[in-house]
């Protein structure tokens, strides 16, 4: 057996969303696009698993390995947003577009950056990824 732990280093989440909705017979198709990127996180792994050797430089192995990670947000930027192929990123705003996921807001006060549109709009990290699997892995080990 084995464990360990796991360190992601770098790295982006993208996202599509694709629509069509149809009222009164006529269809609107809703395009988004974008990009996600994570805050430092620490995940662990194992395995437990068999090798049997074959002679002294061969041997087979099988084993189950298990990963649990979960990144939590730090940031999302639409890339692409299209309403019937019409471009809607013109005339967005910053924060229209970008966002800072946060563990706390601070209190809103006239000229907080919350309200400021030419900055990435705040909201409270409630979203985070799972990066959990499960594998078999089978095969051969050689030492040279």
């Amino acid at each position: 057996g084995r464990a360990g732990l796991i360190i992601p280093f770098g790295g982006k989440t993208t996202f599509e969303y694709n629509e069509t909705v149809t009222v009164a017979g006529t269809s609107t198709e809703i395009v988004k696009k974008g990009e996600s990127s994570g805050k430092f996180s620490i995940g662990t792994t194992g395995s437990v698993g068999l090798k049997y050797g074959l002679n002294e430089k061969i041997s087979f192995f099988v084993e189950l390995e298990a990963i649990s990670l979960r990144i939590k947000r730090a940031s999302s930027k639409i890339t692409e947003y299209t309403i019937d192929g019409a471009n809607m990123l013109v005339g967005a705003t910053t924060s229209d577009l970008e966002t800072e996921y946060v563990d706390e807001l601070a209190t809103q006060t006239i000229g907080d950056p919350f309200h400021n549109v030419e900055t990435p709009r705040r909201l409270l990290n409630g979203n985070s990824s799972n990066y959990n699997s499960m594998g078999l892995n089978i095969g051969i080990s050689i030492k040279l």
